[in-house]
């Protein structure tokens, strides 16, 4: 079947992406943090000091009313670094979470701008606990505004979600190396399928969304 193109009837500029770009990090530290690349530097303790002193112009209202939505929570492209990494904002309306899902062996740092949000991880699921096994639960964390966070694959799997009935959330997330699919996991049977990660908008601009019937990849987070 062909596929269909999905476009909002009307979605505003989401002005603030542009200004988380170009201007929001304290001591051009978007720049630092490509710089780090090209030079083949490590990244793992620079990322989490980029996630600590990020500052984002605007307030919650800017960002919740160009992309928040009823259904989803959005993920928010701001940065490509080069190929070498994806800097993004996530936009959480009350109530909403994630899947269970990996990291496609990333380093994956995150800070809560606005609001808070509840991570909860999980162990891997073990091929010695027969099938339909559900994941064993681990931590859970509640996440604060300013708070930082960092997960890889060798630390588990998570869900992250925003626990309040009546204040939404916004949180700054970092990716190294980028990835555009990952596992998602059902809590209930540990079974995983593979969800293709996509973004709400870019560089300050809403995205269209693809949907085929042929496809069997799930798609999440648009």
């Amino acid at each position: 079947m062909e596929a269909v193109l999905l476009r909002p009837s009307s979605v505003r500029p989401i002005a603030w992406s542009h200004s988380v770009r170009y201007g929001s990090f304290e001591g051009s530290r978007c720049v630092t943090l490509r710089e780090r690349h090209e030079a083949s530097q490590p990244l793992t303790s620079h990322g989490r000091g980029i996630a600590s002193a990020a500052h984002v112009h605007g307030p919650t209202g800017a960002w919740s009313d160009a992309s928040l939505t009823g259904i989803w929570y959005t993920r928010n492209l701001v940065d490509e670094g080069n190929g070498k990494f994806n800097l993004m904002i996530l936009c959480w309306s009350e109530n909403q979470g994630s899947s269970i899902h990996d990291h496609a062996n990333a380093h994956c740092f995150m800070k809560v701008l606005a609001g808070q949000l509840k991570e909860v991880r999980f162990d891997w699921p073990k091929e010695t606990e027969g099938p339909d096994s559900p994941l064993k639960m681990g931590e859970e964390n509640l996440l604060p505004l300013n708070s930082v966070a960092y997960i890889n694959d060798s630390l588990g799997l998570h869900r992250v979600e925003n626990p309040s009935h009546s204040e939404q959330a916004v949180s700054l997330h970092l990716y190294c190396p980028p990835f555009d699919q990952c596992l998602m996991f059902d809590q209930r049977t540990g079974h995983k399928s593979v969800s293709k990660v996509t973004f709400w908008s870019k560089f300050g601009e809403r995205t269209p969304f693809m949907i085929s019937s042929s496809e069997p990849i799930q798609y999440e987070n648009n």
